[in-house]
């Protein structure tokens, strides 16, 4: 499928920073979702700050991995209880 990130460049206190959307690949492509991943990190990795949103598509479980360490999943931080499922997990 033809998806995309789509990002916007900002100044913020005389900082650079960058909010990009993504809608990644869907169910059991895995090993794609981490290559658009890393497009988008690395695409962001020349500014300050980044924001990265969107329907990601993975399993928190078994793909959180491949998010960078300097990332933090919001939903995770603002409801550590709940675990945000849009669809039912089968495994």
């Amino acid at each position: 499928m033809a998806r995309y990130l789509v990002y916007g460049q900002y100044l913020l206190n005389n900082v650079e920073s960058v909010i990009g959307c993504v809608h990644l690949e869907s169910l059991g492509n895995q090993s794609f979702r981490k290559k658009q991943l890393e497009i988008c990190f690395d695409t962001f990795d020349k500014y300050d700050n980044a924001f990265l949103m969107g329907d990601c598509n993975y399993d928190w479980y078994s793909e959180n991995k491949n998010v960078r360490k300097e990332y933090y999943d919001v939903w995770k931080v603002l409801h550590p209880d709940d675990p945000g499922y849009t669809m039912p997990r089968t495994t």
